[in-house]
């Protein structure tokens, strides 16, 4: 198959950068033009998607392989078990993350107003809103990011990158890919499991799984608890907790992916 532009480390963070700055860029024009769409979580969502998708069009147009785009992004079938864990660990991921997150706040405190903002684009006062909220930021998100970071960055850097290289550029891709900073040392615990996950199962599917389970989280525990802060009432035990049940299943991803054919086969396709 002939091979396109080699994507190197230093041009997956040139892409990331780009995504990254014309996502900043477009948010700031919608809010220009209407003040409003800073808190419309529906907006906010189609710019994303807007973004991502010309992103791994981009990264695909210039450096993706004369393979099928289902391959190109790692949408390939894998053990059930691999996505289930995924799931999982999206829900135990979850404590730790927010652990982490508690203790950044403490050094680095949201403003007043990024905290309104936070409420605003988390809260559903009714079930219909509650629908669109999940369907943004637990499905759409999730899905753009993971076909972008796991999908195409790392299936362009894992021909002609080891793959822990592969899986540590785009894990480090996705945590300075996200705009708020005082989020990064968080996004790192998140960004470390699904890579795991990606580079284990040869599969996009159980990250993308995990990603989608962990959004979900975030937005029902602010349901459950309206005009709350993600880290207001949390514990260190929930987060020893969720660290060691993350440990835990991660082990179990990595059991299960050594063993199982259809892995196998992924992992040998993402090195083609």
């Amino acid at each position: 198959m002939n091979r396109k532009l080699p994507l190197n480390h230093a041009l997956a963070f040139g892409w990331t950068f780009g995504a990254t700055s014309c996502l900043l860029w477009l948010a700031r024009l919608s809010v220009a033009v209407r003040p409003t769409s800073a808190t419309d979580v529906v907006q906010i969502g189609a710019i994303e998607a807007l973004v991502f998708v010309m992103a791994i069009l981009g990264v695909l147009g210039l450096h993706g392989r004369d393979v099928p785009l289902s391959a190109s992004l790692g949408l390939r079938p894998t053990h059930a078990l691999l996505i289930a864990l995924g799931l999982g660990l999206g829900f135990a991921a979850h404590f730790p993350a927010e652990l982490v997150d508690t203790v950044t706040r403490k050094f680095l405190p949201d403003s007043a107003q990024d905290l309104a903002r936070e409420a605003a684009l988390l809260s559903a006062a009714s079930p219909l809103r509650l629908v669109v909220v999940l369907l943004v930021i637990a499905c759409v998100g999730p899905l753009v990011e993971e076909l972008f970071f796991r999908g195409a960055l790392f299936g362009a850097l894992r021909q002609g990158h080891s793959l822990v290289a592969a899986a540590s550029t785009t894990a480090a891709c996705f945590v300075l890919g996200h705009l708020d900073y005082r989020r990064w040392p968080a996004l790192v615990v998140v960004a470390i499991v699904l890579s795991h996950l990606r580079a284990a199962s040869g599969s996009l599917l159980p990250s993308l799984a995990m990603h989608v389970a962990f959004n979900a989280v975030t937005v029902l525990a602010f349901f459950i608890r309206p005009g709350s802060t993600t880290a207001d009432s949390m514990g260190t035990l929930p987060g020893v907790v969720g660290s060691v049940a993350t440990a835990v299943l991660m082990l179990s991803v990595q059991a299960v992916a050594s063993r199982a054919d259809a892995a196998r086969v992924g992992r040998l396709e993402d090195a083609e």
